[in-house]
This record gives C-alpha cells, sequence and structure tokens, in this order.
C-alpha cells in the first residue's frame, strides 16, 4: 500500500461572519435579553470598580423607545470608570475572557458575551465610554450584502467640555453608553407598557441588582406616536417574596459545599416556566443568578409557594478550570446535562418532593373526617361519573369559520382540579390583534382557588379560520372541583 502524505496542520476554515450572528441571534432572543445582558455589564463594571475600594453611584439609566407596537431603539447608561481604548479593543472581540471572571472578579459576564451579540442580534450600536476624560467609541453592525459582523473604532476623543459629554449622553465624568437602533423586527416585539416593566423588575437574572441597595436603576420608556404621546420615568426595584425558611442545608456535590435555601411563602407565586416567575429557586454562584427552576414541579400548587436559592461555588471554580460546558453557552441557564448539575437538580428536586409529601399528609390530616367505607365507595363512583359528565359537557369545542368577533375563551366553563393543568383556549380575530398592536395575551384568574400556570401566550394562527388567531394556558386548582 503506498504511503500518504499529509501537509502540516492548519486551522479549520470557518465562516465566521455567519457564525457571529448566528451566536447573536441564538443569545439574544428579544429586547428584553438584550436590557439583561447590558444592565448586567453595568453592574459588573460596577462591581469591578469597588473591588479596588472606590465608592460608586451605582446609577443605571435604560432608554426605551416604543413605535407601533415595536421597540425601535434601546440605551443603556452607567457611571462606571468606562473602558480605555485599548480595553474598548478588547471588550468587542468575539469569545474573549474580556470580563476579569477567570481571573477572580466576581462577576456575571463568565464568556465576555453580551454586548456584541445584543447589538447585532438586534440592529446597529454604538458604544459610547469614557475613561480618565477621553472619549473612545465603536460602531457594531452586521453587514446583510457581505454577511460579516463589522465594527468602526473612532479615534480617541480628549479634553470635552461638560456641555459637549453631555450631548452624548453622559452623566457623570466617567461611564459608558450602548445605544442602539433595532430593525430586526422578529426580535423588536414588546409587550404592552406595564406588561414589559413588570417582565423587567421580576426578571430573575435582575434580581439581586434590583434588590441592591448600591444600584439605582431606572427605566425611561416612551411611546412618541401614541395617541397620548406617552412617556414615563421608574424606578425598577425587586423585592423578594416574604415567607419562612423551611431548609438551610449544605450538601457536598462533586467535593464542593453546595448551599441550598428553600423557604415557603404563604401564597401561591408565580411559576419559573417563565424568566419573571417569583417562585422557583435561584441557582447562583459567586454572584451571578444562572437559573431558576423547581426541577419539575413547576405546575405543583404545593410547590409554587417555595422561592430560594442554590448557591453553587463549584460552578464558577469549574469554569475557572476551563469547563465552560457547565452553563448554556447560549445564556439559555445552566446545561443540565453537565454532570455537576445532575447532582444538584437530583439535590433539589428530593428536597422538595420530601417537602410536598409532608404538605400534603398534613392538608389530608386537617381536612379529613371520619367516613364510613361504604359510603366512601358510594362517593368515589359519584364523582367518576360526575367527572365524566363535566368532561363531556366542558369540551373545549373549537368555534366554526367567522363565529369569533372578540377576544373569547373557551370553554366557558371547565372543571379544575387540584394538580391537574387545565389547558384552555384564547380565540383573538386577527384584526383585532393589528388594531392593539400586538399578539401576547396577558392572562389573569378572578378565582382566587384557581391558579394561571401560564400568565401570558403568544397567539399563533388558527387552521380553521385564516382569519383567527389561537393560543393556549393552563391552569390549575388549590381546592377540588373548582370552576
Amino acid at each position: 500500500m503506498q504511503n500518504i502524505q499529509y501537509q502540516p496542520a492548519q486551522s479549520l476554515p470557518i465562516n465566521q461572519g455567519r457564525m457571529i450572528k448566528q451566536m447573536a441571534d441564538s443569545t439574544i432572543r428579544n429586547v428584553i435579553d438584550a436590557v439583561v445582558e447590558l444592565v448586567t455589564n453595568c453592574d459588573d463594571n460596577y462591581i469591578s470598580t469597588e473591588e479596588t475600594g472606590v465608592i460608586t453611584s451605582g446609577k443605571i439609566d435604560i432608554h426605551i423607545t416604543r413605535k407601533s407596537g415595536r421597540c425601535s431603539s434601546l440605551k443603556v447608561t452607567d457611571e462606571g470608570t468606562g473602558m480605555d481604548y485599548r480595553v474598548l479593543q478588547n471588550a468587542i472581540e468575539f469569545g474573549g475572557n474580556t470580563s476579569g471572571f477567570k481571573e477572580g472578579k466576581t462577576v456575571r459576564g463568565f464568556l465576555g458575551r453580551g454586548l456584541k451579540e445584543s447589538i447585532i442580534a438586534l440592529g446597529k450600536g454604538t458604544v459610547y465610554t469614557l475613561n480618565e476624560g477621553i472619549l473612545s467609541c465603536v460602531v457594531i453592525y452586521y453587514h446583510e450584502e457581505d454577511k460579516k459582523a463589522v465594527y468602526e473604532l473612532s479615534v480617541p476623543v480628549a479634553n470635552l467640555t461638560l456641555e459637549e459629554l453631555q450631548e452624548f449622553g453622559f452623566t457623570a465624568t466617567s461611564g459608558t453608553i450602548v445605544s442602539i437602533d433595532i430593525s430586526n423586527e422578529s426580535k423588536s416585539s414588546i409587550n404592552s407598557r406595564e406588561t414589559f416593566i413588570t417582565h423587567m423588575q421580576n426578571h430573575y437574572a435582575l434580581r439581586d441588582i434590583l434588590s441592591s441597595e448600591k444600584r439605582t436603576a431606572q427605566l425611561h420608556y416612551s411611546e412618541p406616536e401614541s395617541r397620548d404621546k406617552y412617556s414615563i420615568t421608574t424606578q425598577l426595584t425587586y423585592s423578594y417574596p416574604q415567607g419562612k425558611k423551611i431548609i438551610n442545608e449544605i450538601r457536598k456535590i462533586d467535593g464542593y459545599d453546595t448551599f441550598f435555601e428553600i423557604s415557603e411563602s404563604s401564597e401561591q407565586l408565580d411559576s419559573p416556566n417563565n424568566s419573571w416567575g417569583n417562585a422557583g429557586l435561584l441557582i447562583k454562584t459567586e454572584g451571578a443568578i444562572l437559573d431558576n427552576q423547581l426541577f419539575g414541579f413547576e405546575t405543583d400548587p404545593l410547590a409554587l409557594n417555595l422561592f430560594g436559592e442554590i448557591v453553587a461555588p463549584g460552578i464558577a471554580s469549574k469554569i475557572r478550570e476551563g469547563d465552560e460546558s457547565i452553563i448554556d453557552l447560549n445564556r439559555g441557564g445552566l446545561a443540565w446535562q453537565h454532570p455537576f448539575n445532575k447532582n444538584v437538580k437530583e439535590v433539589a428536586a428530593e428536597l422538595i418532593r420530601k417537602y410536598i409529601e409532608e404538605k400534603r399528609k398534613l392538608i389530608k390530616k386537617e381536612n379529613t373526617s371520619p367516613i364510613p367505607e361504604d359510603v366512601e365507595k358510594v362517593f368515589d363512583k359519584l364523582c367518576q361519573k360526575l367527572s365524566e359528565l363535566a368532561k363531556n359537557e366542558l369540551e373545549d369545542i373549537p368555534p366554526g369559520k367567522g363565529e369569533i368577533e372578540s377576544l373569547i375563551v373557551l370553554p366557558f366553563f371547565a372543571n379544575i382540579n387540584v394538580d391537574a393543568p387545565r389547558p384552555l383556549s384564547v380565540y383573538c380575530p386577527k384584526s383585532l390583534a393589528m388594531e392593539s398592536g400586538t399578539s401576547i395575551v396577558r392572562i389573569t384568574s378572578s378565582n382566587e382557588n384557581i391558579k394561571v400556570l401560564d400568565h401570558e401566550i403568544r397567539l399563533g394562527d388558527y387552521k380553521k379560520d385564516e382569519n383567527i388567531l389561537r393560543g393556549t394556558f393552563n391552569v390549575v386548582g388549590s381546592i377540588k372541583d373548582e370552576y
């Protein structure tokens, strides 16, 4: 057999522009994702400064402009120390370690990502950064024709007057401004003004920032094209639920001390199925909130009274050791298939399971009175027959073509059981959605014994009528056979 000779090893060819765009789109799914990343960057900037002993203002300003139901621009500013020209050059490198986390800084920016992805996913952005009186700027965007992510770096400018700095938007003698013109319509849709503010305030990744006495986050929200020219400036704050601590344990996981702290609220909280649900356990490492989970109990009414945190220093240690597979590279939380995370999940799920089992026994004991065995059998058969009857009578019968003229929930009546989520359907004329500027519906319950599990849904096409939108949501009861 003839010997085959190989040439020296070379790097595989990479379509960098395509990879960067895909990375940005998977990391930033919507405007709130971008806000989370940019606000977190501001917090990281302040943390880095404060670790040197310098006192900061901790001020973060978020500017949102909404037109025709879509976000047209986003700007986030801070009063940190800013970046000099060299640091700014490093900051625009994709995949670079620019946060200082691996060198021991307590920051969330594990992979030096967020800033560039936010800009490229949404449109075109400019970064202005002021450090020791010198202004450096860079424009970043994705060039559609060339399929490349490009940047335009400015020449540093010194000796600007206070009035000139204010024209750029600076509110202090140092800081950073990220301003994005949003052109990507698929990621620019935002909810009603009230819902948008609520979702931002309750986003799990921002809770420690918005509840910190060292930070002041203000939202400047405007709808210049609305009938009332709506505009508001409001401080974003988060208050953790009140409750009694029921679990406080330290477990060794892969040799690392991992802290499990769980509290019980006196009322049901919103499911962590959404990023703004305040039930669930926040998974943290060195001050960074990476995820919020109930580990398979997201629809259990008893579990929805639980909140707390899992502090896992082992996650940060593994990342510093080079094991970045422990977190989701798309910033979707932790990679739960990782062995360390699997072990964390098993412990947390077992703690929650034990709590629920004990709680159910207590409720049963409190609510159960002795019933003769023969009478109990008759009741069971009667309940079964009634359930079958209710299922037949209360079925969600889809409307025919042309029957929907307004927003409607079907069925009108439904039997809602404990621990068994019941799906309901929302139907809406497309014309009504276009008139309101959104296809997102906010769901609430007027019955304190019925809990809505999906507080917000996006309506989609209804196959049986092209003029109708449809969506589904789930509810669950806290008492038996509620309507």
